[in-house]
């Protein structure tokens, strides 16, 4: 793929910014707190009974088990429409990124959740955002996907799928069970190995085309 170096070029600067932003969290959390907290207050100053009930419902459905099940259904319509290698690199890039790398980078970092008042339950650390890192590579992987597929409405699909990322992210913020940073960080992870993988998968689809393994 001819833009394969600008892909990891992005996404290498992508993952300096995380990993610049992870060492402040873990080291000199003290500095980025009062901008959490004032992006916090934003947020949450909008706070109504209707968008208490929206926001739950709607983070909800990225929860580990209701986001599962919303990954197989997906699963199962793109083996349907043959889109096999589709499958593969939004399988693999969950697995690697939601199910092995976010719960250990939540270990290293061992950030506590903010100490305001939340409107779901968590238990488990909170940088990065683990609903910001599967969003991003979910929302993240159509984005991609539109462009091979339709021509037609291809920008209004992809301004969809960026509508619906930044409501999760936000109600990871809204419902108070995460710092914006936190999400930042989920989403500036999940960002810089859709970058960095997505001429491979490009690149393995092309073949699995010519070979007839897939529309």
């Amino acid at each position: 793929m001819k833009n394969r170096k600008n892909y990891q070029l992005a996404a290498s600067f992508t993952l300096l910014i995380f990993v610049i932003l992870g060492y402040t969290i873990k080291f000199y959390e003290q500095n980025i707190l009062p901008i959490d907290t004032q992006i916090q207050s934003v947020i949450r100053g909008v706070r109504t009974p209707f968008l208490d009930a929206f926001f739950i419902n709607f983070t909800s459905c990225f929860n580990q088990i209701q986001g599962g099940v919303l990954l197989i259904l997906v699963c199962i319509l793109l083996f349907l429409a043959k889109r096999k290698m589709e499958i593969v690199w939004l399988l693999t890039s969950t697995v690697i990124l939601s199910v092995v790398a976010n719960p250990l980078l939540k270990h290293i970092f061992q950030r506590e959740r903010p100490s305001i008042t939340h409107l779901v339950v968590e238990t488990s650390f909170s940088f990065p955002s683990g609903h910001s890192v599967f969003a991003t590579l979910f929302f993240g992987s159509f984005f991609f996907f539109f462009p091979l597929w339709i021509k037609d409405k291809m920008k209004m699909a992809q301004t969809i799928c960026l509508f619906l990322l930044i409501l999760v992210l936000i109600s990871r913020i809204y419902v108070g069970v995460h710092y914006p940073s936190d999400v930042l960080g989920g989403f500036l992870l999940s960002t810089s190995w859709l970058l960095f993988t997505y001429p491979y998968f490009e690149e393995k689809r092309f073949v699995w085309r010519f070979k007839g393994l897939q529309k």
